[in-house]
């Protein structure tokens, strides 16, 4: 489904399911399916072709998307039962949507990092246009095949941001980005930068993460308030973890095995530290705590592909899918999903200060 500007028509042909129960009801109990097994539900039947990046405002209660591959940005507000979505200049391929400190949102693609003032997406079916403010990709890399993907804000208002290439691309479906033409040269160069807002000169500075690689293949990219930096190796797929300041430190043991053999996309913390991880393919989402998965999340839709934690007491886990590739696609594929773990809280998601 398209996108559409009236609320009303949302309420109607969307398929926006009742959430109360997301808002902090826990009259949901014949949801659960024991302490380590939970089933979502969808909530949003959007059919997004490649729903991804999810953030939840604590300014506005609201939860906001991407479709990458449609380019737009999705919003649902859990209070009022709608959501609705908004068209936006997000480049060819991948991206990811981040919060700002002083309102809207900051759009990482391969356009670069691109600001957005804060606005109300159902309001007109123009297309958004972000202001471009620094591309870190370009200093190092060939921008026709190496774009900004996957990133989160650290709690010092910084943003950190992947990047993906053409050989990930062409080897996995869950990128977002689109298929080479053959005409642009395909590098294996990836990495990770953070991108840092200067007050007093007005600008987005960004820095290679050196200590993690020029070919550093991170996929679902987070970072705790403790002090860790988390994402999934996409090549050898297993969870890694390391000391994160103003620099990045010594990697810490997680000891997990490998994840399902599709890639991991996206992923968040939680209150206690564990990380969780969207797997891509598998229909499901798995918190790794002390190098362990303990606890899974089951989606009835195969490509999950982002996850992060929103409603009262951030007690909702909110889930993306994409319905595009999908084998055996219904109406539920590209939905939004969300769940309730018990004893499980989410962690706050930060501004960029930019």
């Amino acid at each position: 489904m398209g996108v559409c500007n009236s609320r009303d028509e949302y309420r109607q042909g969307l398929g926006v399911s009742s959430i109360s129960w997301a808002m902090g009801c826990n009259s949901r109990d014949d949801f659960r399916f024991g302490d380590f097994d939970v089933e979502a539900e969808c909530m949003v039947r959007c059919q997004n072709q490649h729903g991804d990046s999810p953030v939840w405002c604590k300014k506005t209660q609201r939860l906001f998307w991407l479709d990458v591959q449609k380019r737009e940005v999705w919003c649902l507000e859990p209070m009022e039962n709608v959501a609705f979505g908004r068209r936006v200049g997000m480049g060819s391929n991948g991206g990811c949507l981040l919060l700002r400190e002083q309102g809207g949102f900051a759009v990482c693609s391969s356009s670069g990092v691109g600001l957005l003032p804060d606005c109300e997406l159902g309001e007109s079916e123009d297309v958004l246009d972000p202001a471009v403010v620094c591309h870190p990709v370009k200093d190092m890399f060939d921008t026709r095949s190496v774009w900004l993907c996957s990133g989160r804000v650290d709690e010092n208002g910084r943003i950190l941001v992947s990047t993906r290439s053409l050989c990930d691309s062409k080897s996995d479906a869950s990128t977002g980005g689109e298929d080479s033409d053959g005409e642009a040269p395909v590098t294996a160069g990836k990495g990770v930068f953070r991108v840092t807002f200067d007050p007093e000169s007005g600008d987005h500075a960004h820095q290679f993460l050196s200590d993690l690689g020029k070919d550093c293949s991170a996929a679902g990219i987070a970072v705790s308030d403790g002090g860790e930096l988390f994402f999934v190796d996409a090549r050898e797929r297993r969870v890694r973890s390391f000391e994160y300041g103003d620099a990045v430190g010594e990697e810490r043991e997680c000891g997990t095995s490998r994840m399902h053999s599709g890639l991991v996309h996206g992923g968040c913390v939680d209150a206690e530290g564990g990380y969780w991880a969207a797997e891509y393919g598998s229909g499901r989402v798995v918190r790794v705590m002390n190098g362990v998965v303990d606890r899974v999340v089951r989606v009835t839709a195969p490509h999950v592909t982002g996850c992060t934690f929103g409603g009262a007491g951030l007690s909702v886990l909110y889930i993306t899918t994409a319905s595009g590739k999908d084998p055996d696609p219904s109406e539920l594929s590209g939905g939004l999903f969300a769940a309730r773990i018990p004893g499980v809280k989410g962690a706050q998601e930060h501004y960029y200060s930019g």
